[in-house]
Order: structure tokens, then C-alpha cells, then sequence
């Protein structure tokens, strides 16, 4: 019995043994697969390649900009006001604000308002009495039952009575058809069907389609550099097209108080796609610099600098730079190591770090500057810009 006791603790101690031994192996075969994968990461690490795009710095022109904004409206001057000498009642609007009008369009019918035609008709009857009265007394005086005093004062009534009617019936208070008299547009509308409007109040400005402007908001500090004849390029804000080009008419010499800016007018070329009250931006050209530019896209911020990647032997350099004249799609590289041609990064370019292998996914060509398209500066605005570089 006590064989059967001691022999079942022997075996129960190499159970033990056993299952300590196979913990130990299993427990160092586990460590040795996790430094092995650790030391394949960090050697994958080393060789991660990042994948970008770049394009060519280059010799070329960037404009100095001032960039504001403004609504496009008629010229004051040439603005063309529709009215009639005598107090009127609108009958019927014909045309629309905004419509294009030839010489012979009919604007607007009016008739002469219940005031207007009783003093027509008084002036008549008052005239008709006088001519009566004058008679009586030319009569009388050959009849010595007058004197000449009282032929005289007949005749100042009788002056006066047709003098009254002619100035009236000069108006040509009757109903009428009033036409535009010129081509152009209809910039505004006075009056509405059924309105009495008083003697030369305006019904409809009509303004020549060649004398069409826009009023430019400029920032005092910017005014200065603007002069008339300057070019600037007028896109409607939040509308497709192409941008038209204008012309600095003429800059005034006073902050508006309205909107606290400098008022810039820009004359239009004929027949410009720019409706009337139109809200546009402006790119006023104030000066055009010779310069080494890049994409705006490969220059990075980073803290008080600024720094780009380019490509070299198949690795990321690091460059820090100084920046110049700006804007949406370039910028000025002012002191720098790099050569016109060379690439730059445009795209990937955050997460590089500098010694980084690099596979290039697009290259651009490289192109031709063109003296007559340069890069453009939006040297200041007139109202905040939107969006930022991440």
C-alpha cells in the first residue's frame, strides 16, 4: 500500500517537472519571434520610400496685385433720366430693369395727372376771359367810356393769360409714349403703374452699354499705388466665366463713408458679359518683378520660416527659404539654393523628412515662361481671404 503511494507521487512530480519544462521552452520561443519581428520592423522602417509629386521652379514674371472688390453700375455722367415736364400718372411700364433697349423702345406710357389737365384747362379759360375782356375795353375806350389806364391793364392780363397757357401747352401735357432715345440698358426703374410722379421727376434711367463701369472698394494704404490706366482683371464673384479685363478710369481722393474704402471706377470693354450689379472681384496690376518662382503648393510654413522639399538622387533635401510676392497657384523665392529647373515638391511634401527615399508618381515638364501671362500677387485685399494652408 504504501508502494502504490510513493510510486503515485513520483509520477505526479515528473508530470510537474514536464509541464515546467514546456512552459519554459514555449515561453522562449514566443521572445525570440517577437525580437525577430521587431528587428524585421525596424528594418522595413528604414526602408520606407513616400510617394509625391513634383514640378520645375522657374525664371519667369510675377505681378504685383492689389485685389478688391466692387459692384458693376452705370457711369453717373452718362446716365440718361426719362421724365416728363408736367405732373404725371404712369399708365403702363414697358420695359424691365436690366433690358437691353434701342433708340425707338417704348419705356413707359403716362397721361397728364387730374391736377396737370385742370390747370391746362384753366389756363384756357383764363386766356379765353383776357382775349374777351381786352375787347371790351379796346371797345369802350374808342368810346371814351375808358381810359387808356384801363386798357393797359387789360393788355398785362391778356400777356399774362397767354403767357401762362404757352408755358403749359409747351409741355405737351397730353398722354405720351416716352421711347429711350439711345441703345443701351435700363439701369433703373423710378416708378411703379398707377403713380403720380411730379413735373421732371425721373420714370427710367437708361444708360449707353459702352458707358457701363465698375466701383472698385480699395484700402486706403493701397490707393496709392494705383493710378488711372493701370490693367485689372474682373471675375463676378460666385459665378463661372472667364475674366475680363478692364481699365483704372479713375481713383478718387477720399474714404468713402459708406463703406470706409477707397472708391477705384474701372471702365468695360463694349459689349461685356458684366451685368449690371454685379458683385466682382478685381486684380488691379500696380507693378510686374522678375523672379525665381515655384508652386505656392511646395512651400511649407513652419513657424517663423518657411521650407521646401526638392528631389535628389532618389532622396528628400530640405531647404529653408524666404518668400516673396504670392498668390493662389505661385510664390517668389527670394534667397535660396534653388536653381531654375529644378524639382520641387508639390505634393507629399508633409510628411517628408530630410534623407526620406522618395518614388516621384508625376513630374511636371518643364515650360516656357510667357511674358504676356505672368504669375499674378494679390499684394492686398479689401476683403478677407478664404481658406488656408494646412
Amino acid at each position: 500500500m504504501h508502494r502504490k503511494v510513493y510510486w503515485r507521487i513520483i509520477a505526479a512530480l515528473v508530470v510537474v517537472a514536464a509541464a515546467l519544462w514546456l512552459g519554459y521552452a514555449l515561453g522562449r520561443s514566443g521572445a525570440a519571434k517577437s525580437s525577430a519581428s521587431k528587428e524585421e520592423d525596424k528594418s522595413s522602417e528604414g526602408r520606407v520610400t513616400a510617394k509625391v509629386t513634383t514640378a520645375l521652379a522657374r525664371q519667369g514674371k510675377i505681378e504685383k496685385l492689389v485685389t478688391a472688390f466692387g459692384t458693376v453700375m452705370a457711369t453717373p455722367e452718362d446716365v440718361r433720366t426719362i421724365s416728363v415736364p408736367f405732373e404725371a400718372r404712369v399708365r403702363r411700364v414697358l420695359v424691365a430693369p436690366g433690358q437691353q433697349v434701342a433708340q425707338q423702345t417704348n419705356l413707359v406710357r403716362v397721361e397728364p395727372s387730374p391736377d396737370a389737365s385742370l390747370q391746362l384747362q384753366d389756363a384756357r379759360t383764363t386766356h379765353a376771359a383776357a382775349v374777351k375782356d381786352f375787347e371790351q375795353v379796346r371797345q369802350r375806350l374808342e368810346m371814351k367810356l375808358a381810359t387808356k389806364s384801363d386798357l393797359f391793364a387789360a393788355q398785362q392780363a391778356l400777356q399774362l393769360a397767354e403767357s401762362k397757357l404757352h408755358n403749359l401747352e409747351e409741355r405737351g401735357i397730353e398722354n405720351k409714349t416716352l421711347q429711350a432715345g439711345l441703345d443701351g440698358l435700363v439701369s433703373k426703374i423710378d416708378v411703379q403703374e398707377g403713380q403720380i410722379v411730379p413735373a421732371g421727376g425721373a420714370l427710367i434711367e437708361v444708360v449707353p452699354t459702352s458707358r457701363i463701369q465698375v466701383r472698385l472698394g480699395v484700402e486706403a494704404a493701397n490707393a496709392g499705388a494705383i493710378e488711372a490706366g493701370q490693367s485689372v482683371r474682373l471675375m463676378a464673384v460666385q459665378m463661372d466665366g472667364a475674366p475680363v479685363e478692364g481699365q483704372v478710369r479713375m481713383v478718387t481722393h477720399r474714404v468713402n463713408p459708406a463703406s470706409r474704402l477707397v472708391d477705384v471706377y474701372v471702365s468695360l470693354p463694349d459689349k461685356t458679359p458684366l451685368l449690371l450689379e454685379t458683385y466682382v472681384r478685381g486684380q488691379i496690376v500696380v507693378g510686374v518683378k522678375e523672379a525665381l518662382v515655384v508652386p505656392q503648393a511646395a512651400v511649407m510654413p513652419e513657424d517663423d520660416k518657411h521650407k521646401l522639399f526638392t528631389v535628389r538622387d532618389g532622396k528628400a533635401v530640405e531647404h529653408e527659404v524666404q518668400t516673396g510676392l504670392a498668390n493662389d497657384e505661385d510664390i517668389e523665392l527670394l534667397e535660396s539654393d534653388i536653381h531654375p529647373g529644378e524639382a520641387v515638391v508639390t505634393q507629399g511634401n508633409y510628411e517628408l523628412a530630410s534623407g526620406m527615399a522618395v518614388e516621384v508618381e508625376a513630374e511636371a515638364k518643364a515650360e516656357t515662361p510667357s511674358t504676356s501671362e505672368p504669375s499674378t500677387q494679390p499684394e492686398a485685399t479689401s476683403a478677407p481671404r478664404s481658406g488656408s494652408r494646412p
